[in-house]
């Protein structure tokens, strides 16, 4: 990994209903779940605690125990009964579909212990939230900054997104930079033009030899044709 390279958590994402091209993280039903839960728990607890406190614990803790539930149940049952149990079902069939192929991926190439899989596929709060290679490494076994000849072909891939006029084929471009990378020539980009009117040229020749050739075979064709005509005559 670079220094500005980036990796980010293995949250499984599913397609939004009713919206083209969007998606959310599978981890936000659960995470709601989570918080609900917390949240209806610390309700009780409170309502429970005042009603025992304030009444000089002369209600009884029975009493207060289904105050308090009652309290809860009220508060937050119009909130649940709004979630769905087959999607949720969804969720945590995807979510496991993940889990298993990383388990797999980890085993066959030993780059992960378990721990640090479910950290990536449950320990993040976003999709996008960025791990660099100080916490990459922390993730996984084997993690390394990129040596001198990595790091031009980074540089080679930044300049061949830049180049977004160029009629130059791509596997073209990587050939001639990988050339120059072998033989330390940092004059590349400068010698891509040549390289380029090359490239078209050798097109340009190609097409005329395959219009040629087309050519040649009409007029075979053509002089089949008319033997054939002779012939029936």
């Amino acid at each position: 990994m670079s220094d500005i390279g980036e990796l980010g958590p293995l949250d499984i994402q599913l397609p939004r209903k009713d919206e083209l091209g969007e998606s959310y993280s599978g981890l936000t039903l659960f995470s709601a779940l989570d918080a609900l839960q917390e949240y209806v728990f610390n309700v009780f607890e409170s309502y429970f605690l005042r009603l025992r406190g304030r009444s000089g614990f002369q209600i009884s803790m029975r009493s207060c125990f289904d105050v308090a539930e009652r309290i809860a149940i009220g508060l937050f049952a119009p909130v649940y009964s709004q979630i769905d149990p087959m999607r949720i079902g969804e969720m945590a069939r995807a979510t496991r579909i993940a889990q298993e192929y990383g388990q797999r991926l980890a085993t066959r190439y030993g780059s992960v212990d378990s721990d640090s899989l479910a950290r990536l596929l449950y320990g993040y709060p976003e999709h996008g939230f960025v791990i660099d290679r100080l916490e990459a490494k922390e993730l996984f076994l084997s993690v390394r900054e990129p040596n001198e000849h990595e790091l031009k072909l980074i540089e080679v891939f930044g300049k061949l997104r830049e180049d977004t006029t160029s009629q130059l084929s791509q596997g073209t471009f990587l050939k001639f930079e990988a050339y120059n990378i072998r033989n330390n020539n940092h004059s590349s980009i400068s010698n891509s033009k040549e390289i380029k009117n090359e490239e078209l040229e050798r097109s340009h020749k190609g097409r005329a030899s395959r219009k040629h050739s087309e050519n040649g075979s009409a007029s075979n064709n053509a002089e089949t044709l008319q033997s054939l005509e002779v012939q029936a005559n």
